[in-house]
């Protein structure tokens, strides 16, 4: 079975798989500007430790854009991710706090 997945190149669909009450292994992060190259530094090392532990990213450059944060809040909702990590803020804590996501926030 396995040498047929890889020969396909069969990739799992993460979403079924949350569907199924499994965790997807996708995270959230919002910065405010990824071409700060403070931002731009952190957004590496987080990758990089988020891959080393099987996860993916969903990178959302807020800028300073609290209408853009809201969109991305959903989009990462629908996206059923299983946490975010926020160093944009836009918006209040509560406001993420709506979604009933883990939350690691940060401020410059």
């Amino acid at each position: 079975m396995y040498a047929a997945m890889r020969e396909l190149n069969y990739q799992p669909n993460t979403l079924a798989r949350s569907l199924q009450g499994k965790q997807t292994k996708m995270i959230g992060v919002i910065m405010p500007s990824i071409t700060n190259p403070f931002f731009a530094e952190l957004v590496a090392a987080i990758e990089d430790k988020l891959e080393a532990d099987g996860y993916k990213m969903l990178l959302c450059d807020a800028g300073q854009d609290s209408d853009k944060e809201r969109r991305y809040l959903r989009m990462l909702e629908a996206n059923q991710v299983d946490g975010i990590i926020a160093g944009s803020h836009n918006l209040g804590i509560e406001e993420y706090q709506r979604y009933g996501l883990p939350i690691v926030s940060f401020d410059r």
